[in-house]
């Protein structure tokens, strides 16, 4: 689980909290917890390399029931003539759905950033999402004193397309 509430803006190096999520629209109803997660913040120099390799994807699927899928084209306005628009869509063995957060391959980083799915198509038989980057602490300029949740990831301005290929 990782927690996001302030957006960074790179231009002026400011950090500013998250009042409205802009999400793509969806039928999902969510359910709030019972129970909050407890988060507390820590200095992001004092992370662990234990903790950082927790943080990969492992692929485990146990606990979860699997139910039969099928893809969800949907229709895009001012969509791009020959691309096939999708709401849910099966890539290389794995569901995705508009809304869903992925690891992407970040060259030179440590960690893979987190990319939000706002748009995916096929194009050609090649697969692509469109979407927001979310940011790790060290990725930001701070003052040195600043505390960050152990998860914290930030909602930047930068927006990227990807191919799927990219998605860890």
């Amino acid at each position: 689980v990782y927690v996001c509430e302030s957006r960074y803006t790179a231009r002026t190096k400011t950090f500013k909290k998250i009042k409205i999520w802009s999400m793509p629209p969806s039928s999902v109803k969510l359910v709030p917890r019972e129970v909050p997660l407890p988060v507390v913040r820590v200095a992001s120099m004092f992370v662990s390399a234990k903790d950082k390799v927790a943080d990969l994807p492992d692929g485990d699927s146990d606990g979860f029931i699997e139910k039969e899928r099928e893809d969800v084209p949907v229709e895009v306005a001012n969509g791009e003539p020959g691309y096939q628009y999708y709401e849910q869509l099966r890539y290389n063995d794995l569901w995705l759905k508009l809304g869903d957060c992925v690891y992407i391959r970040s060259h030179g980083l440590v960690r893979p950033r987190v990319g939000r799915i706002d748009k995916m198509w096929l194009r050609d038989g090649a697969a692509f999402f469109f979407g927001p980057i979310f940011i790790h602490p060290e990725e930001t300029e701070h003052e040195p004193t600043k505390m960050f949740y152990k998860r914290e990831v930030f909602l930047s301005s930068l927006e990227e397309t990807c191919p799927m290929t990219c998605i860890l």
